[in-house]
């Protein structure tokens, strides 16, 4: 009798605790045991959820102290970029033995993970930053070899960012749901990477493209009522600044006499102006100032003064000296007015609007 008892007790101490080189076969796990490492057969595994619980703390830590401090909106910015990454991580990220550091992804009860694509990350995080690239820096980068120095875009670069969160959430629902489709019958990596970076090729590009100086300026010399740019002209120059419900814009180029001539004619807001004329007898100078930087007054009303703005572009003429014609513009819906300068020695015609 001992000894049957010993031959019955034989498989149970031959069923001990799975050890590392004895791994688990997930196929035959049960439902109450999906959380249990395929490695190691540890119960304490931790869920790919840390990150996006940390990234969504930081939102709304960031977002609290915005209104103390403006540098904290920064912040707010970075961590609501980087949601939609943390927030893919959660979703198709693989949990992580807490014993053996084995990652893995529990497969559905009755289903093999063999033959499964995993999720491809580096696709994913290359279309993250082709989108935020082409949205953000692409335009800023552009703006400044445009020759529009260094002077902030706010309301314009936090569209872009904004702009470019929208379009990660969008990217992370289109990954998500393409790997969910394909994942059991689409194993060659290039056709994953062709995939995961559609978004940022197509949607990037579009914002790219819109925000070309050249577009920027058609766009906005239709709004202006302004004439298209002649066929002569050379030397464009444009650059644009916003604020918060105000902005400049700034434009040059250099075309024939009588292409300016046509520039002229065919802008509707300019029709029925007569303009006013510079030259050497009447200068539109700088404003003197004092030591301690105080404008002094003139008695005489021969010449115009200005004061330099500093989000004036180096390449635009504020001081006029020689013969010039200095037409009105008044932007349309919108308060403040701008103008259209002509210079008859060098040719070259420079555009102003102030809106707010």
């Amino acid at each position: 009798m001992q000894m049957e008892r010993e031959e019955n007790d034989c498989p149970d101490r031959r069923r001990g605790p799975t050890s590392a080189s004895q791994p688990v076969n997930p196929a035959t796990t049960s439902t109450s045991e999906m959380a249990r490492c395929p490695h190691c057969g540890s119960s304490r595994v931790a869920r790919p959820t840390r990150p996006v619980e940390f990234n969504a703390a930081a939102c709304c830590v960031t977002l609290a102290l915005a209104p103390v401090s403006c540098a904290v909106a920064i912040g707010v910015l970075v961590s609501f970029l980087l949601l939609p990454l943390t927030t893919c991580v959660a979703v198709a990220g693989g949990n992580r033995c807490q014993d053996c550091r084995h990652r893995f992804r529990p497969a559905p009860e009755g289903a093999s993970a063999t033959g499964r694509t995993s999720f491809p990350w580096v696709p994913h995080v290359l279309n993250a930053l082709l989108l935020f690239f082409l949205c953000a820096v692409g335009p800023h980068v552009m703006r400044v070899m445009a020759g529009a120095g260094r002077q902030p875009q706010l309301v314009e670069d936090i569209g872009r960012l904004v702009v470019c969160g929208v379009f990660l959430w969008v990217s992370l629902g289109y990954h998500l749901i393409v790997h969910s489709k394909l994942k059991r019958t689409m194993t060659a990596s290039w056709i994953w990477t062709t995939l995961f970076l559609f978004p940022g090729v197509v949607i990037g590009g579009l914002v790219f493209y819109a925000s070309v100086p050249s577009v920027c300026m058609r766009s906005f010399l239709a709004h202006a009522e302004l004439a298209l740019l002649p066929k002569s002209a050379t030397d464009v120059r444009f650059c644009s600044r916003s604020g918060f419900f105000s902005g400049e814009v700034f434009v040059r180029f250099t075309a024939e006499p009588n292409d300016i001539k046509w520039f002229l004619a065919e802008s509707p807001t300019l029709q029925g102006q007569v303009p006013e004329r510079f030259s050497a007898a009447r200068m539109r100078s700088e404003q003197p100032t004092d030591s301690e930087r105080n404008p002094i007054l003139h008695e005489t009303g021969q010449h115009e003064y200005f004061m330099p703005r500093s989000t004036t572009p180096a390449w635009y003429r504020q001081e006029i000296r020689g013969p010039t014609r200095r037409y009105i513009l008044h932007f349309p819906g919108y308060q403040g007015r701008g103008e259209v300068l002509v210079d008859d020695e060098t040719n070259t015609v420079y555009i102003y609007a102030c809106f707010s």
